[in-house]
């Protein structure tokens, strides 16, 4: 029985078009998270293990992050700043 493997870039083609079509959102890994967030990728491990931050999704043994759950941790946390300074701090 001949064991499939799929090389890296053929597997990051495969997810590009499941994202595409819509039928897997494309996921952020920590890194990438880290960059778009602009904190050091300690910061998204730190925030995990206190439950901060935004949900994560473990895919084997792997964090994958929704942008849509980044956007709307984004949005709360948008919310909660600016509730407090409306409140005058």
């Amino acid at each position: 029985m001949q064991r499939e493997t799929i090389d890296g870039g053929r597997q990051l083609e495969m997810a590009r078009v499941a994202a595409a079509s819509g039928l897997v959102p494309q996921l952020l890994s920590v890194p990438e998270l880290a960059k778009l967030l602009q904190v050091p990728v300690p910061t998204i491990y730190r925030w995990r293990h206190r439950g901060e931050g935004p949900e994560p999704i473990r895919v084997g043994r792997h964090l994958r992050f929704d942008p849509a759950d980044v956007k709307a941790w984004l949005e709360d946390r948008k919310a909660a700043s600016t509730g407090r300074y409306r409140q005058g701090g």
